[in-house]
């Protein structure tokens, strides 16, 4: 039996999260590419899709989402995913598109990517 989605949005260390709840088939993708891009503005350079609550999604779906990043990446917006479980991550590898994503363990994981390019930020001052 499919789980209905259902997304939010919350912001943390200056990246829009966007949570996303339930299963991901083709037919709900239009759902997840009109939020984005109702979000996905010039001064927003980071978007973060959390895969957490997220058990299923089908090839198809993750075909559109490559077809999205790419949408986004012209406008200079990167797009990370957060929280795929190991299936979603297997399904990625399996159709080949695991190439196509950033993956961001957990929000912990975040952090320390924030605080490393915060260092590199104040080394290259020092330069």
């Amino acid at each position: 039996m499919q789980e209905n989605m259902t997304l939010a949005i919350r912001t943390k260390y200056a990246y829009d999260i966007i949570d996303i709840t339930g299963d991901i088939s083709y037919d709900d993708f239009p759902q997840i590419d009109q939020f984005i891009k109702n979000r996905a503005t010039p001064g927003n350079k980071n978007l973060i899709l959390n895969m957490e609550g997220v058990k299923y999604i089908n090839s198809s779906a993750l075909s559109l989402l490559i077809k999205l990043m790419h949408e986004l990446s012209i406008l200079k917006i990167e797009l990370y995913i957060m929280h795929a479980s190991e299936e979603i991550e297997a399904l990625m590898k399996m159709t080949g598109v695991r190439k196509f994503f950033q993956l961001i363990k957990d929000e912990q994981s975040l952090m320390k990517k924030l605080q490393r390019d915060e260092t590199d930020k104040i080394l290259d001052v020092i330069d």
